[in-house]
């Protein structure tokens, strides 16, 4: 796994690195609201779709 700064802040993330955090279950209240947290059938859908696009560019 390859890693690389994240900006000037220090932290190491891998490249492969896929923000995630608003994919669940919408009707959780966590983070002050799940107005936007998509759900699992929507997450599922583009994470389909991107690993497709990985697969098509290795």
């Amino acid at each position: 796994m390859e890693y690389a700064r994240l900006g000037q802040s220090g932290l190491k993330i891998s490249r492969i690195c896929l923000g995630a955090m608003s994919f669940g279950d919408p009707k959780i209240q966590s983070y002050g609201g799940g107005e936007w947290i998509v759900g699992k059938e929507e997450a599922l859908n583009v994470l389909n779709k991107d690993w497709v696009k990985v697969l098509l560019y290795s």
